[in-house]
């Protein structure tokens, strides 16, 4: 293989491409630059590409990798991104170009452990919300991130496609969306929907160790055909979840309630789920609920208080499945991390004052945990 080719720079880092085109035949590894692939360009790598954390490529023309791509920093723009290897992705991809756009990727599409930055400024199908779409199968995983800009506040009929591809498979694991909303899979998409049209409310889902099995329960709220699948899932490791338990609702209208006990429980803690299945064959899912010997549901991750007025301390509430240095950030919405710490935690209820800045801009933040062993949670807050 030839040696990699560093791209590094001065203080301010940008390269632009606007109608040429671009050819690089070693491997490219991007450092912390900006690389902009104009609406007339074209740039062709005829091998591995690596966008390191800190960098941004933002392709409104095409971006040709012939070969695999390594994202952990940032991937936005309004064109296409076409790799023939796989895609590994860790960092954050955002169509548009700090505006409403739609990127699309050429290849299998898997979101990793990365987020997926979504933003709706109205419901123009062109220019009013920003969508992801995949000439090839999708994996949800990693996080998923929608925000309502510039004022917008939808009707509860609207939907929005944010994720096409040829087929749609996984979950994302974290979810922050607007309140009220929620994320359903199709078989060929992913949607942004009122959770008031949904045919199927859940009104919550909690679980408790009764020292002689772990013991979850759920309620939900049903206007229309009874006939919903409710599946619980459990995982040893919070990323794969296999089936434990289903049943169907019975009630045309109102709310019902469920309880399940699980005695087969071997891990020293275990995370659960509710799949939501409706006739239509839309999917929902639940939070995850995490449980220990002798230890109530709690959510792994709380800020407090949220939204955090100015010029205020708040604290992280972390439910710490053992003893462990934990690494804690603070991104803006634009994926610019503003608070980086690091955390003793000892085993069970921890909290932990925040370093914030003195001046943070209001606005809405996402706060990321990584544990030793590499499992992440995440949750937004506001800054007033």
């Amino acid at each position: 293989m030839p040696a990699p080719t560093n791209i590094s720079s001065c203080a301010i880092a940008c390269i632009t491409l606007s109608i040429a085109s671009f050819a690089a035949q070693a491997q490219l590894t991007n450092n912390n630059v900006h690389i902009v692939v104009g609406n007339n360009a074209q740039l062709r790598i005829d091998n591995n590409m690596t966008n390191t954390s800190g960098a941004t490529i933002t392709s409104n023309g095409i971006t040709q990798v012939n070969g695999s791509v390594n994202n952990a920093g940032t991937i936005r723009g309004s064109g296409n991104l076409n790799y023939t290897g796989g895609l590994l992705h860790t960092g954050t991809i955002a169509p548009g170009n700090n505006n409403i756009g739609e990127l699309t990727l050429i290849g299998n599409y898997n979101n990793g452990t990365g987020i997926l930055d979504m933003a709706i400024s109205s419901a123009n199908i062109t220019t009013g919300f920003d969508k992801l779409t995949v000439q090839g199968p999708v994996t949800a995983s990693g996080t998923l991130q929608v925000a309502f800009v510039n004022g917008y506040n939808p009707p509860t009929n609207q939907t929005f496609d944010l994720v096409t591809g040829t087929t749609v498979s996984g979950t994302f694991a974290t979810t922050l969306l607007p309140t009220g909303w929620s994320a359903i899979y199709l078989s060929n998409k992913v949607q942004l929907v009122s959770s008031s049209v949904l045919p199927i409310v859940l009104v919550y889902f909690k679980g408790k160790h009764t020292g002689a099995s772990n013991q979850l329960s759920w309620m939900v709220s049903t206007d229309g055909d009874p006939a919903t699948t409710l599946t619980l899932e459990r995982s040893d490791d919070a990323k794969t979840f296999h089936n434990i338990y289903s049943t169907l609702t019975t009630r045309k209208h109102g709310e019902e309630s469920f309880i399940y006990d699980d005695n087969k429980t071997k891990a020293a803690i275990h995370y659960y789920r509710l799949k939501i299945t409706t006739p239509g064959e839309a999917i929902m899912y639940s939070d995850i609920v995490a449980l220990q010997s002798g230890t109530i549901a709690e959510p792994l991750v709380q800020i407090a208080p949220n939204p955090i007025e100015a010029n205020s301390q708040s604290s992280l509430l972390f439910n710490a499945v053992q003893a462990d240095d934990i690494k804690i950030t603070i991104a803006d919405m634009g994926g610019k991390i503003i608070v980086n710490q690091s955390a003793n935690v000892v085993q069970g209820a921890n909290s932990l004052m925040l370093n914030l800045p003195s001046q943070m801009m209001p606005g809405i933040y996402l706060l990321r945990v990584l544990s030793s062993s590499g499992q992440e949670r995440n949750i937004k807050f506001v800054q007033q």
